[in-house]
C-alpha cells in the first residue's frame, strides 16, 4: 500500500514537472518569438536605411565621376551641382524616381516658373527665384544625362580611375551619330491641345527674354553668349557689332571671330558665312540643345582659310564641322576650359 501510494506520488510529481516543463517551453518559446519580432522591426528599417545610404554615397560618387571623367566638370563646379540635386530631393523630390518614371520630365516643369508648383518652392529659394530655378532645371538636366550614361554604359571604369574615353571633352569625332539629337527631341515631344505647348513657349519666351536682357547686347542670345566666352576664357573685350570681321578683342590685339552653332541633327554643321579674313583667330562653339557647350575649339585665321569653301552665292566663306575640322593639327581644343567658363557665367 505504501508502495502503491509512493508511486502514486511520484507519477503525480513527474506530471507535474513535465507540466511545468511545458509550460516553461512555451512560454521561452513566446518570449523568442516576441523578441525576434521586435528585433526584426529595429533592425530591418535600419538596414534598409543603411543599405540606401550605402547606395546614395555610390551613386553620388558615380556622378562626381562622371561630370568629371565623362563630363569635363570641374571640381568646383560638381560640386555645386551635387547641392543642387540634394536641394532638389530635400524640397522637390527623389531624382532617380523622377527619372525613372518620365526621365524627369515632370520634375522640370514642377520646376518651371509657369508651374504653379513652383511658387511653393519660391519661399525656400534664397536670392532670385528664376536664376536659382534655372539651375535647379540645369542640375535636374545633368542628372538625367548621367542616368541616361548609366544605362548603356559599365561603371567599374568611373570609380577605378579609368578615363573611359581619355579624358577628352566629349565632342562627337564621328558622324555616325547624326541622329542622337533629332532621336533626343523626338522622345520628349508631347502632344497638342493640352497645354503642354503653350506653356513651354511661355517659358521658352521668358526665358529667351530674360537672357537678352541679362547679356545686353543683340537678341542674338547664341551669338552673344558664345562672343561673351570667349571675351572671358581670353580676359579681352567685347568689340562693337558695327566691328568689321572681329567680335573679340585679346589684351595683346588679337582680333577674334566667333562662329557658333546649337547642334540639331548631328555634329556636322555649317557655321555662319565668313566675308572677309581680316582677323587673326576663329573661335568655334558648339552647343547640345539642352544648351551645354559640347566643342570649343580656335585655329588660326589662315590655317581656317584652308579648311573653308567658297560659296559663291552667299559671297563668302563657309567652314563645315566635319572631322577633318574637329581633327586638323591646328585646332586647338579648348572645350573644357570653356565649359567652365560657361558654368560660372
Amino acid at each position: 500500500m505504501i508502495d502503491v501510494q509512493a508511486d502514486h506520488e511520484s507519477r503525480l510529481r513527474t506530471g507535474l514537472e513535465s507540466s511545468l516543463v511545458g509550460d516553461l517551453s512555451f512560454v521561452c518559446l513566446f518570449r523568442y518569438i516576441i523578441s525576434t519580432l521586435l528585433l526584426s522591426l529595429f533592425l530591418i528599417p535600419l538596414f534598409d536605411s543603411f543599405v540606401s545610404m550605402e547606395s546614395c554615397i555610390m551613386k553620388e560618387a558615380l556622378f562626381r565621376a562622371w561630370s568629371h571623367t565623362i563630363h569635363g566638370l570641374a571640381d568646383s563646379t560638381i560640386s555645386a551641382r551635387i547641392s543642387n540635386c540634394k536641394w532638389i530631393e530635400a524640397n522637390v523630390g527623389d531624382l532617380d524616381v523622377a527619372f525613372d518614371c518620365d526621365r524627369c520630365v515632370s520634375m522640370l516643369a514642377m520646376l518651371s516658373r509657369d508651374d504653379g508648383n513652383s511658387y511653393q518652392l519660391v519661399h525656400l529659394i534664397n536670392g532670385d527665384a528664376n536664376t536659382n530655378l534655372a539651375t535647379y532645371r540645369s542640375s535636374v538636366n545633368l542628372y538625367s544625362k548621367f542616368r541616361t550614361w548609366l544605362l548603356h554604359n559599365p561603371v567599374e571604369g568611373l570609380l577605378n580611375g579609368s578615363s573611359m574615353g581619355g579624358g577628352e571633352p566629349a565632342a562627337p569625332l564621328s558622324e555616325t551619330s547624326s541622329g542622337c539629337s533629332t532621336h533626343m527631341l523626338q522622345q520628349n515631344a508631347v502632344q497638342a491641345g493640352n497645354g503642354e505647348i503653350a506653356a513651354l513657349w511661355r517659358a521658352y519666351s521668358e526665358a529667351l527674354n530674360a537672357l537678352v536682357g541679362a547679356l545686353g547686347r543683340s537678341s542674338n542670345a547664341l551669338g552673344e553668349i558664345s562672343e561673351l566666352l570667349v571675351a572671358r576664357v581670353h580676359d579681352g573685350a567685347l568689340l562693337p557689332a558695327s566691328s568689321k570681321s572681329s567680335d573679340v578683342i585679346l589684351q595683346d590685339g588679337t582680333r577674334v571671330q566667333v562662329k557658333s552653332r546649337m547642334l540639331r541633327q548631328g555634329t556636322a554643321t555649317s557655321l555662319g558665312i565668313i566675308r572677309s579674313w581680316d582677323f587673326d583667330l576663329l573661335a568655334i562653339l558648339l552647343f547640345n540643345p539642352d544648351g551645354s557647350l559640347h566643342f570649343a575649339g580656335e585655329i588660326e585665321a589662315g590655317e581656317a582659310h584652308t579648311l573653308a569653301k567658297l560659296n559663291e552665292r552667299q559671297n563668302g566663306w563657309v567652314i563645315t564641322t566635319t572631322n577633318d575640322v574637329y581633327h586638323n593639327p591646328a585646332m586647338h581644343d579648348l572645350t573644357n576650359q570653356y565649359r567652365e567658363a560657361l558654368d560660372v557665367l
